[in-house]
């Protein structure tokens, strides 16, 4: 799991810009998860 977390890092620190989608009528985690991922 650390390899992917440090995969993904690596993906969205050399992309600009980079869009946080949720789904559709999104639930309390799914928005607080997209705000976080934001940051």
């Amino acid at each position: 799991m650390d390899s992917l977390r440090k995969a993904l890092m690596e993906l969205t620190q050399s992309a600009s810009p980079v869009g946080i989608l949720t789904h559709i009528n999104p639930d309390g985690d799914g928005f607080c998860a997209a705000l976080f991922m934001a940051k």
